[in-house]
């Protein structure tokens, strides 16, 4: 292959690597020097005669910035030997064009190519000296340290026509060259932050931008985005990383969010304060690495306000860890158990003891505005408790927080003019219409049925505050102007503030369970007997409504009979014995005598249920302590003994009714065992 076909081919590789596009390119610095010692090999006509010799060349380089494109100004001296141990000297002057890519940030490589002029002599003094043009074409890969030097290697092919050629392999130093040129602006950038901190959301700003940095790439080339950071003086242990290493092509712009990891002490704010927040962006740019500052002016508001605009922002007073209000819901989960239903769903009765609790607790509702500016001003739950007064706002926080701790379903409900609570029963949506008439006065949303309840005055029973809270949700949805929040779903975006944060002193004294189940009773009368949103089907309709109301009935006298209201649990169950003899009823109302100490009806309706089922084991046990009452001795060892074939381990409940030939008194020793029945719920 000639030296013409070589040069060619050279020429045509190294021109498509400056034309086209080869991705991503290192902005290299407008002005640079490079060293470039090492060694040429001849090739070509003259190799016999000219041998491999030691050159040196300096290169004066210059970036376009509007262009991949950089020009050389280049010059080499070359002592080359020859055969009749004379030596050659070969001195060059050029232009070059060359083009810059990368495949990481510090390795540079740049194909080129050019041509000039050479001149030539014989170091023996004879009169030999000649010149001509050159052509030249290669590749120079470059290690840089930093902006300012790198090292690399440079292989290239030069041609010297009417002379030879040579390959070039030469190492090359090159440094960066300072010109008292002005800077040019590469990148433009603006702070698009909220001047506003909220305490309360302390947690949500670590996974939800505070606000943004728009980054605008004004140049031609590519730069590099090393880091950018935010920092907040005194509120911040250290700069929170948000970007790290993101190329930014030419002419493109680039929005980057903030994030911020509050140190604990924001939650003592209960003024607005000012800080400072600074945002450093740290970017590559023609080789060089360069800083942007921003400083900007932050408020931290008092730790109890919120924005207005949103009012899931509610949400973040739900305290968790919280030790008072811990040790408030252990009385209401005392006063709870004991009245539990299969058809009387037990929300209603941890709504009803909840709403109970705080009016034993003395809470006062304070008619008085949550809104400053745009702002909602809100107490944290204890503090309610403590001054056992808020507003709608503070006493829905102060509910939904409780619910939280007792494991119920509840909602926030958000209109125009107030704020209020929802809880959720166990039944489905698809289920009401069967189940109740008056299923419009529910609200069905994510799939579950809600009753709305507003606590306003402590004089009014848990009935009526459910109907001010069905009043309040009817006028505002007419309008569209009701929201309902689930706990739940508010609970992913603002988890409330977790109260072993705070260090706080206040203590608060538990509801008395005596006190608060005598409250419960007053009001169980109110809301299952008046026209209410729970009221069952009438006993008329179909059979299979008659059904479900006879169980309804039942399981509404054991709620009365375990409120001591017996004559409305009488009444009901009598109810039912005029339809049918239904064995939970007979047992029931046996129960009932019993308690009544009128152990001959008692026994009347124990025997009823004994002859359609003679195996019931609570049959049996009725019997038997009815027997035993009226000294009955005989019945008493014959149905005993039943039940200690048929359910050993009730009967071992009740041990004083094993008389086994031993003369007892018609009294056991402990008294409970006369007071406890066994209601059956079907």
């Amino acid at each position: 292959m000639n030296r013409q076909i070589v040069c060619i081919i050279i020429f045509s590789i190294v021109s498509s690597c400056v034309w086209c596009d080869p991705g991503p390119r290192r902005v290299i610095p407008p002005f640079r020097l490079t060293l470039l010692p090492g060694v040429r090999i001849p090739m070509g006509t003259y190799s016999d005669i000219f041998k491999p010799n030691m050159g040196i060349g300096l290169d004066f380089s210059y970036n376009i910035n509007s262009f991949p494109v950089v020009l050389r100004c280049s010059s080499t001296y070359d002592n080359i030997p020859l055969d009749n141990d004379l030596d050659l000297t070969l001195l060059s002057f050029g232009l070059m064009i060359a083009t810059s890519f990368y495949d990481t940030p510090l390795i540079e490589i740049s194909p080129y190519l050019g041509g000039g002029y050479f001149y030539s002599f014989l170091q023996d003094n004879s009169d030999y000296e000649g010149g001509h043009p050159f052509g030249t074409a290669g590749v120079r890969c470059e290690y840089l340290l930093t902006d300012l030097f790198g090292f690399g290697i440079d292989i290239g092919y030069r041609h010297f026509f009417g002379f030879s050629d040579d390959i070039s392999l030469t190492l090359s130093f090159r440094s960066k060259i300072f010109f008292p040129v002005g800077e040019e602006n590469d990148l433009n950038s603006s702070i698009q932050c909220i001047n506003e901190i909220y305490p309360v959301l302390y947690d949500y700003y670590q996974n939800n931008p505070s606000g943004s940095v728009s980054l605008s790439n004004i140049s031609d080339k590519s730069i590099i985005i090393s880091k950018v950071t935010f920092f907040i003086q005194d509120y911040m242990e250290e700069p929170e990383n948000v970007l790290l290493d993101t190329i930014l092509p030419g002419k493109e712009s680039l929005a980057v969010d903030l994030y911020v990891r509050l140190l604990p002490s924001v939650l003592t704010i209960t003024r607005s304060v000012t800080s400072l927040g600074r945002v450093t962006i740290e970017y590559i740019s023609r080789g060089k690495i360069k800083n942007r500052k921003h400083v900007q002016s932050l408020t931290f508001q008092p730790v109890n306000l919120i924005q207005k605009s949103d009012p899931r922002q509610i949400s973040a007073f739900f305290t968790h860890n919280d030790h008072f209000l811990e040790t408030f819901s252990e009385s209401i989960k005392t006063s709870v158990t004991e009245y539990t239903s299969a058809e009387i769903d037990t929300n209603i009765f941890i709504a009803m003891s909840t709403y109970n609790a705080l009016k034993l607790a003395g809470i006062e509702f304070l008619d008085s505005p949550s809104l400053t500016d745009g702002y909602r001003v809100i107490q944290f739950p204890y503090t309610t408790l403590s001054r056992k007064k808020g507003n709608s706002v503070d006493i829905a926080v102060l509910l939904c927080s409780l619910f939280i701790f007792l494991d119920m379903d509840a909602a926030l409900i958000v209109t125009d003019d107030a704020v209020f609570t929802a809880f959720s029963i166990n039944l489905k949506p698809d289920s009401l219409n069967s189940h109740y008439k008056n299923a419009n006065n529910f609200i069905i949303s994510h799939n579950k049925v809600w009753i709305p309840f507003v606590y306003t005055t402590k004089t009014r029973s848990f009935y009526e505050a459910v109907e001010d809270g069905i009043r309040l949700w009817t006028e505002n949805s007419e309008g569209n102007s009701s929201v309902l929040y689930p706990v739940s779903e508010l609970r992913k975006t603002y988890n409330g503030l977790d109260m072993s944060l705070i260090d706080d002193d206040i203590t608060i004294d538990a509801v008395q369970g005596t006190l608060l189940r005598n409250q419960n009773k007053m009001d169980v009368n109110k809301f299952f007997t008046r026209q209410n949103p729970l009221e069952p089907f009438p006993a008329e309709q179909n059979a299979v409504n008659e059904q479900q109301n006879i169980r309804f009935l039942n399981n509404l006298s054991i709620i009365y009979a375990k409120f001591t209201m017996y004559d409305k649990a009488i009444v009901l169950l009598h109810t039912i014995l005029l339809k049918q003899d239904y064995i939970p009823a007979l047992v029931n109302l046996g129960n009932i005598y019993y308690l009544l100490r009128e152990m001959k009806k008692a026994s009347v309706f124990y025997e009823r249920g004994y002859e359609k089922d003679p195996l019931d084991p609570v049959i049996l046990l009725g019997l038997a302590r009815v027997n035993y009452v009226l000294e009955n001795y005989g019945n008493v060892k014959e149905y005993y003994r039943k039940l200690v074939s048929i359910e050993p381990e009730l009967a071992g409940e009740f041990k004083y009714l094993d008389l086994s030939g031993v003369k007892t008194s018609p009294y056991p020793e402990n008294p409970d065992s006369i007071i406890k029945v066994i209601w059956i719920e079907k």
